[in-house]
């Protein structure tokens, strides 16, 4: 399965936060934590990353990486426990029993980056317009 997380109305403007679950294989254990002080760590080691590489996340950015991590320990603490054939609004609320119990809902992570939001710019600089594409009548098909 994959994903991508784009809080919208966030100010999100460049990152995305793409996971994939797999039945099998390996993630280093300083990625599994259900404490949100050391997930708070990861975001902070990720945004040195992003720094590194020339990207200076917005709040919201910095929101879509934490979430990210929030929902990737969920799927990490519910997999043992996870039951494909249960309706999603169970699948859903399974996880969010996790988040609000573990990390307050997500809060705690993010009070835990108060610095980082401070800091953080409202929103990327542009550098990029893409003209708008004209696909033709409502009613015509659009290949892609």
């Amino acid at each position: 399965m994959g994903a991508s997380i784009h809080i919208s109305g966030t100010g999100s403007s460049i990152i995305d936060t793409v996971f994939v679950c797999r039945s099998t294989g390996t993630v280093p254990r300083r990625l599994i934590s259900s404490d949100p002080t050391e997930v708070a760590g990861m975001i902070r080691r990720d945004l040195v990353d992003l720094a590194r590489g020339g990207v200076k996340p917005t709040a919201g950015d910095i929101r879509c990486v934490g979430f990210g991590h929030v929902i990737r320990l969920a799927v990490w603490f519910l997999r043992a426990s996870w039951n494909r054939t249960s309706p999603a609004a169970d699948r859903l609320a399974a996880v969010q029993t996790w988040v609000d119990r573990h990390m307050q809902g997500g809060s705690a992570v993010m009070d835990a980056l108060s610095d980082e939001f401070a800091n953080a710019p409202r929103q990327q600089p542009l550098v990029l317009n893409e003209e708008r594409a004209d696909y033709g009548r409502q009613e015509e098909p659009v290949p892609f």
